[in-house]
C-alpha cells in the first residue's frame, strides 16, 4: 500500500478489521500525486516506492478494498514482488488503469488521506 490504505484506521473502516503490517519497497515504480486527483503508481525504471505490506488478507477484506479502490475502473490490483527487510515477497499492488483524463472518465472527488503517505 502507497497511499490511502497505510492509514490503519480507514483499512478498519473498510474491512472491519486490523491487520498486521511492515514497511515494504516497490522497485521499478513511481508515485505520482496529481494536485486535484488520488495518488497512483506507474513503471519507472530506477525508483522504488515506500509503502506498507498488509498480512492476512483474506477473500472479504480484499473484496473491500477492490470496492474502495474501484478495482477494474480507476485501479487494477496487480501481482508484484515487494523488499521487506531485505527479502523479496510476492504482493499485490494497486496502479492506474489509465492516467488522469486518458480515458475521458469523470474523476471522483479526492479522498483525505488521513495523513497516509504511502499505498
Amino acid at each position: 500500500m502507497y497511499g490511502t490504505l497505510t492509514d490503519a484506521g480507514r483499512v478498519r473502516v473498510l474491512t472491519g478489521r486490523s491487520f498486521p503490517s511492515e514497511p515494504a519497497r516497490l522497485d521499478g515504480f513511481e508515485r505520482i500525486e496529481p494536485p486535484d486527483d488520488y495518488p497512483y503508481v506507474v513503471r519507472r525504471r530506477g525508483r522504488h516506492v515506500d509503502g506498507i505490506l498488509l498480512h492476512e488478507l483474506d477473500a472479504d477484506a480484499l473484496a473491500a478494498l477492490d470496492r474502495y479502490e474501484d478495482a477494474g475502473c480507476l485501479y487494477e490490483r496487480i501481482d508484484v514482488d515487494v523488499s521487506v527487510d531485505g527479502r523479496r515477497v510476492a504482493s499485490q499492488v494497486y496502479v492506474r488503469v489509465s492516467p488522469p483524463g486518458a480515458s475521458g472518465r469523470a474523476r471522483r472527488p479526492r479522498r483525505t488521506s488521513g495523513g497516509s503517505a504511502s499505498r
